[in-house]
């Protein structure tokens, strides 16, 4: 059978191979894919083979003491679990499941709230990602939907909110009675800001560079209520994304802190369901 695969090429497809290929592209392991698909080693590496000679080319490489997809894995992958997902769809009768993937954070403050009916008139079944896992899901197939700031090439996308920034401070804090301030007022300080590497921090680190401050890292949490928890324990201030609240914690806007817009992004060779107004 002939199909447009997402590679822009067509390319013979024995559709048969293809649930095998979604489990392999799951577990990365010939040994358990065998195991829940109830086939010998050999005859997985007998599929993939006969899959990777349909496709072009290699779908997976060695990656240390494991393996790793190829872009082509990838994009059979994503079709193999299309593949899947209709037919279970079909013989059960039932609409295709629609996994939608978004950190916690965004779950937590404001996603389920602005989508909830859209959610429940489509039988969307939410899923927490953190943004990499998001994309990299949705790329491969796992998730139909994910929720991003800027989820890159390959995807189409529908914004969803724009959220800036404020400061969780102390009650007691002398910018607590503050409505706006500025990193400059804010001055020299200990923050609570993710561990390092993380994109928040690295935002955070460039603008205390740019408005000449002096900072420590007085804790670090990943988490926004874990923020909130440690600032309320007096270990910094935190600056996290706007609809963020957490008791025991006054709010402040940082004027010059950083601006997202979060988007819903979808394969942009896979259409979803009716998107949100």
């Amino acid at each position: 059978m002939m199909i447009r695969d997402g590679l822009s090429t067509l390319v013979s497809i024995d559709l048969d191979l293809l649930p095998t290929f979604a489990v392999f592209a799951e577990v990365l392991s010939f040994t358990e894919t065998g195991r829940r698909c109830a086939l010998t080693q050999p005859a997985v590496h007998g599929q993939v083979k006969r899959l990777a000679e349909a496709a072009g080319g290699p779908l997976y490489v060695r990656d240390g003491r494991g393996l790793r997809l190829t872009p082509r894995g990838v994009e059979l992958a994503a079709l193999a679990r299309r593949v899947v997902a209709e037919r279970d769809a079909f013989l059960s009768r039932t609409p295709r499941t629609v996994r939608l993937a978004a950190g916690r954070g965004a779950w937590t403050w404001w996603l389920a709230d602005q989508l909830r009916d859209w959610i429940r008139a489509h039988g969307v079944q939410p899923v927490t990602a953190d943004g990499p896992t998001a994309i990299e899901g949705v790329r491969t197939g796992r998730f139909e939907l994910g929720v991003a700031t800027d989820p890159g090439p390959g995807f189409a996308t529908h914004p969803l909110r724009e959220v800036g920034t404020v400061l969780l401070v102390p009650p007691g804090d002398p910018l607590a009675g503050r409505g706006t301030v500025s990193l400059a007022e804010v001055g020299d300080r200990r923050w609570v800001l993710p561990a390092r590497g993380r994109p928040h921090r690295t935002v955070m680190e460039a603008l205390f560079e740019r408005a000449g401050i002096a900072w420590a890292v007085g804790a670090e949490a990943d988490d926004w209520l874990v923020a909130g928890r440690f600032v309320a324990l007096g270990c910094g201030i935190a600056a996290v994304n706007d609809p963020v609240e957490v008791a025991g914690c006054a709010r402040v806007v940082l004027v010059d802190g950083p601006r997202h817009t979060y988007r819903l992004f979808w394969r942009d060779d896979a259409r979803p369901p009716p998107l949100p107004q």
